[in-house]
């Protein structure tokens, strides 16, 4: 091995401009990850308990009074999802709670999450104020592994747009309220700019044309 060849590689283990290249972006992406977790203020954001109980109570005064009255249910749902026939949809319904969506269990969250695509405007009106209770208070609706309430928010289809088209606009507010508190938590730190976007899009009332509140 020539003397030349050595004394190349001994520059690279010192750290030639190549070396410092390559590993800065590594450094970079954990030191990102490392804030993260440990930065105080990122701790601090998690347990932001005062803003978590105001959001909270906004929510349940937005929804206040709610009914499913003619929606479809969460386990009706269930029952569209696996194709079955409109009147075993209707059966099912019977199980499903209608008047007051604070009663409905936790375990109804977690199994029939998935539910939710499958949810006329009634429904979802009536089964949003639940799941988003259940997500600030850090309960897991592991119903379904793919579950991701935020997304539902912030990748707008026709489809989801037209699940929210009978929220009032006092209830577009709390979940633009939700969508701040949400884009403050850490691991959310990749969702930032596409909550910005929903809000901006949707969800502020600030950037919407006018429109008359419900009665």
């Amino acid at each position: 091995m020539g003397k030349e060849t050595l004394t190349r590689r001994s520059r690279r283990r010192r750290g030639s401009p190549l070396i410092k290249f390559i590993s800065t972006p590594a450094r970079l992406s954990y030191d990102v990850r490392q804030r993260t977790m440990s930065d105080p203020s990122q701790s601090n954001a998690v347990n932001k308990m005062p803003e978590r109980n105001m959001l909270r109570a906004k929510i349940v005064e937005a929804f206040d009074g709610v009914s499913l009255a003619g929606g479809i249910g969460l386990r009706q749902a269930d029952g569209v999802d696996d194709r079955k026939p409109d009147d075993v949809c209707r059966l099912l319904r019977e199980g499903d709670e209608k008047d007051d969506w604070r009663r409905i269990p936790q375990d109804d969250l977690n199994r029939y999450s998935g539910s939710l695509t499958f949810l006329d405007p009634a429904g979802m009106r009536f089964y949003l104020p639940a799941f988003l209770i259940a997500d600030i208070d850090g309960h897991d609706i592991n119903g379904d592994d793919q579950f991701d309430l935020l997304s539902r928010f912030i990748d707008l289809s026709d489809h989801t747009k037209r699940q929210f088209s009978q929220l009032s606009l006092r209830q577009r507010s709390v979940i633009g309220e939700y969508l701040r508190f949400i884009q403050d938590q850490p691991g959310h730190w990749l969702d930032v700019h596409k909550i910005d976007e929903a809000l901006e899009d949707f969800w502020d009332l600030e950037t919407q044309p006018h429109q008359d509140e419900e009665a």
